[in-house]
């Protein structure tokens, strides 16, 4: 697949995945990022934070996964740091203090 067409892709994923974490389905969510996950290339830094961020923002959400997601953000925050990706490390940071998993 192109490029262009791979990140339109991703791209339809990720907001699929958003709508479904936002109405608290969990297990298609978690299966839309597989989907992106299985089929998508993260070749690059930011796109690894990026699906890794979204995971973990999933994760996040049930409180039996709650600590599965954590250490996926801390991934997502070693591989940020690494590559002085800042906003994303706002970004984790955002989700991971966020009132929805206080």
């Amino acid at each position: 697949m192109s490029h262009p067409r791979q990140r339109a892709l991703t791209h339809a994923l990720f907001a699929l995945v958003t709508a479904h974490r936002g109405v608290g389905d969990l297990t298609r969510a978690l299966a839309f990022i597989d989907t992106a996950r299985n089929n998508g290339r993260f070749e690059t830094p930011l796109q690894r934070v990026q699906i890794d961020t979204a995971h973990g923002h999933i994760l996040l959400t049930d409180p039996a996964t709650r600590s599965v997601g954590h250490s996926v953000l801390d991934r997502a925050s070693e591989i940020a740091t690494r590559y002085g990706l800042k906003h994303q490390l706002r970004s984790i940071k955002t989700v991971r203090t966020s009132e929805e998993y206080t």
